[in-house]
């Protein structure tokens, strides 16, 4: 089966510099500064998986308050391409991307329902720890059925959590700055990588929910990462709430820095060394060594 064989055959959707390397199965969302001949901008990041400048029933995001967009541009001495949000008040929006949506999270298009991966390279202009920030969710402050996940930085904690609606309860796999600081460090590029699968044929019925740094677990002793307490159980599909990327809710929470690449897989868990896969894909333009 070709590796892209899951991605719809758009021409000019997916840069063939870097397509083949990574896992492209169950891939629903994704986004790569690098490919501007697709029309990234400040005010629209496009899907391609979808295709050139798709619509907005193809989830790309609006940015009301649009990041500064960065083509080719030198930082830290590379050349690589970036959104820059201000930490203030820049963010975007899936268009159209709430339930039944390919990122209704509970509802997989292909693949197994409730399993789901979300990846994404980005800088920080701050340390992540002892900060609220969280570069992508789909989440309310004060809405219980428009809560679905949070993926980010909360107090000293690296964290994933989950929103399980019927018991107005929520899950968390993280690690803390007493695992890694390294895992926090401001002004270089990480690549985080939340992989949940409902349910664990390895540890039947549990799910396994786990959380990766630069195409690793990260450094440390923790009981945290992986979770395995939910039993069978799906994320809630979080209401008419959309996909947030740069803040979820609060400007308070929004993302000080640089992304270059997200990407979200829905119906599909990617495995330790999937994750790695992708990684080693792009670790070199990061100025990161694959490993």
């Amino acid at each position: 089966m070709s590796p892209l064989s899951s991605v719809p055959s758009v021409g000019g959707a997916i840069s063939q510099k870097n397509a083949l390397p990574i896992v492209t199965e169950n891939l629903r969302f994704w986004v790569d500064a690098d490919n501007n001949d697709i029309g990234h901008s400040g005010t629209y990041m496009y899907n391609q998986v979808k295709g050139p400048q798709a619509g907005t029933n193809n989830y790309r995001i609006y940015c009301p308050n649009a990041p500064s967009y960065n083509y080719q541009a030198t930082l830290d001495g590379r050349t690589v391409s970036y959104w820059d949000f201000d930490g203030t008040n820049d963010y975007g929006y899936a268009d159209d991307g709430d339930e039944y949506s390919d990122l209704d999270l509970s509802d997989a298009y292909n693949g197994t329902n409730g399993d789901f991966t979300i990846e994404y390279w980005v800088r920080s202009d701050i340390n992540l720890y002892n900060t609220l920030r969280f570069p992508l969710a789909r989440w309310s402050g004060n809405n219980n059925d428009q809560r679905s996940f949070l993926f980010g930085f909360e107090s000293n904690q690296y964290e994933g959590m989950l929103w399980r609606n019927a018991s107005n309860s929520w899950h968390r796999t993280y690690i803390t700055t007493t695992n890694s600081l390294a895992t926090f460090a401001k002004d270089v590029w990480h690549h985080y990588v939340w992989s949940f699968r409902k349910m664990d044929p390895d540890n039947f019925p549990y799910c396994r929910s786990v959380i990766y740094w630069n195409g690793a677990l990260p450094p440390g002793s923790y009981s945290t990462n992986p979770f395995t307490g939910w039993n069978n159980l799906a994320p809630h599909d979080g209401g008419s709430r959309g996909l947030y990327v740069g803040t979820p809710w609060s400007y308070d929470w929004c993302w000080d820095g640089q992304m270059s690449i997200l990407r979200l897989y829905n119906g599909k868990a990617l495995t330790a060394n999937e994750v790695k896969r992708n990684y080693n894909a792009d670790a070199a333009k990061f100025g990161l060594t694959p490993i």
